[in-house]
């Protein structure tokens, strides 16, 4: 079955020169097996930097990428906007990805101003047309059409530890609002996030239904971005890509947050289709 995976990476530190990055713990840079091969959907950042202006440009590469220098480089311009962070945004073309090998082993990039303490984090997205012993539950685009009966969306309030870069502050489904219609599935379209302190670099959930691997949507203050991530996804590329998840599981369907050392309390906007059959 089909898969989708949101990987993090986090810095601390990185240098102007550029700084290899971490895998957030329990997350893996190693491509899992695919035997349709996996491909690279998207990427986006949370930057800081020193100075207003300042231009950072990361990469992402390994040996079976297109090269092994620069990979797929990526630009970040610093804004005045909350604590000189560079928003979320997406950075490769929607409906255009990147081939990857199975069993290679992805290395992160990102430049920075080596302040101490300072971390950065970048959210890496992956489409596994066929990942064995997954059980994730994934509709297209023209499904979701067929099967829409009511849009709802459901509010969760997350706090963020934020010192080590990593997911954090989890908190199920229903933890702020039990608002999900009993043993009914829903479909993801996307979200939105709001924040008191510092931008998150990413919305992400995790739970029985997404074969606890993790789906996520960039932590952008302009949901047009990210209000219908997965529909758009799906959408451009054709392919089934939006998370489908039962209402029985919300209790153990957790919404995670990734931030930067500057964390504070979060709210997720989630947007759901509740689905018929």
């Amino acid at each position: 079955m089909a898969a989708i995976e949101c990987i993090g990476v986090t810095f601390t530190a990185a240098t102007v020169a550029g700084s290899i990055g971490a895998a957030f713990t329990g997350d893996s840079l190693t491509i899992r097996n695919c035997p349709l091969g996996a491909q690279l959907v998207n990427t986006w950042a949370g930057h800081q930097t020193g100075a207003l202006g300042v231009v950072v440009a990361d990469n992402i590469r390994s040996p079976r990428m297109h090269d092994s220098t620069q990979g797929i480089r990526l630009l970040n311009v610093s804004t005045a906007a909350i604590a000189l962070m560079t928003f979320a945004v997406p950075q490769l073309p929607v409906g255009q990805s990147s081939p990857l090998v199975s069993q290679d082993t992805l290395s992160v990039m990102i430049q920075g101003t080596a302040a101490a303490g300072d971390i950065e984090n970048r959210i890496i997205e992956i489409y596994y047309p066929s990942l064995p012993g997954s059980e994730q539950n994934l509709i297209g685009y023209l499904e979701l059409q067929k099967r829409l009966v009511n849009l709802v969306t459901v509010q969760v309030g997350l706090t963020a530890a934020g010192v080590a870069g990593n997911w954090s502050g989890a908190a199920a489904l229903n933890a702020t609002f039990d608002l999900l219609r009993a043993n009914t599935n829903y479909a993801l379209l996307g979200g939105s996030s709001t924040a008191t302190g510092s931008t998150p670099c990413a919305i992400g959930v995790r739970g029985a239904d997404t074969a606890n691997l993790r789906v996520a949507y960039p932590g952008h203050p302009n949901p047009i971005h990210t209000r219908g991530w997965f529909v758009d996804n799906a959408r451009a590329f054709g392919l089934p890509m939006i998370p489908v998840i039962n209402s029985a599981n919300k209790a153990n369907t957790m919404i995670e947050v990734s931030s930067d050392e500057n964390a504070s309390n979060y709210v997720a906007f989630l947007n759901f289709a509740e689905l018929k059959g």
